[in-house]
Parts: structure tokens; C-alpha cells; sequence
């Protein structure tokens, strides 16, 4: 078996799987269609309280004098790396192989 075989097999695969009462049961069972908001239960849902926490103030206030820090720690080494950096220069390369008129 090689790449070229696969055509064949789901020519006679997919007309087999691809039924409308498969397609329906595939949006059934994720309560797509018909609609179903229960198809969840809540328990599945306690995942995603990890971030419907509420913040206390003290931890608001560290939250954004750490944020400030950071900004200008990454401001300091931004202006360090632009006094580092050389200018960009117009290129010499072409200049000495140019015959001169």
C-alpha cells in the first residue's frame, strides 16, 4: 500500500460513513442541533474556575507595581542595547567594483 491507494479506499469508505443520520448523531451528541444546553453537566465545567477567582487588593496593587517594574527594567535594556547597536550604514560594497563615468 502506498499514498496513491488512499483514493480508492475512501471512495468506497466515505460514501459508507458520510450518511446523514451519521452527520446528525456527530452534531447531536455535542448539543449543536438539535440545541441542548444541558449537554454538560456542571461538574465539567469546575475546570475553568480556576480563573473566575476574585483578586484582593494587596495582590492587585503587586500585580501592577511588578508589571511597572517590569516595563522599565525592559525600557533600561532597550536603551542599552540601542547605545550598543551600530547605525545602519549605507552599504561600500558596490561602490569600488562600479566603473566611474
Amino acid at each position: 500500500m502506498n499514498i496513491y491507494d488512499i483514493p480508492l479506499i475512501l471512495k468506497e469508505a466515505l460514501p459508507l460513513v458520510l450518511r446523514p443520520k451519521n452527520v446528525q448523531k456527530g452534531f447531536s451528541v455535542t448539543g449543536i442541533w438539535p440545541y441542548n444546553q444541558k449537554v454538560f453537566e456542571d461538574d465539567e465545567y469546575l475546570i475553568s474556575e480556576v480563573t473566575n477567582r476574585l483578586i484582593n487588593e494587596s495582590e492587585h496593587d503587586l500585580a501592577k507595581l511588578n508589571l511597572v517594574e517590569s516595563n522599565l527594567t525592559a525600557s533600561k535594556e532597550n536603551d542599552r542595547l540601542r547605545h550598543l547597536t551600530p547605525s545602519p550604514r549605507p552599504s561600500t560594497l558596490f561602490a569600488s567594483t562600479t566603473p566611474s563615468l
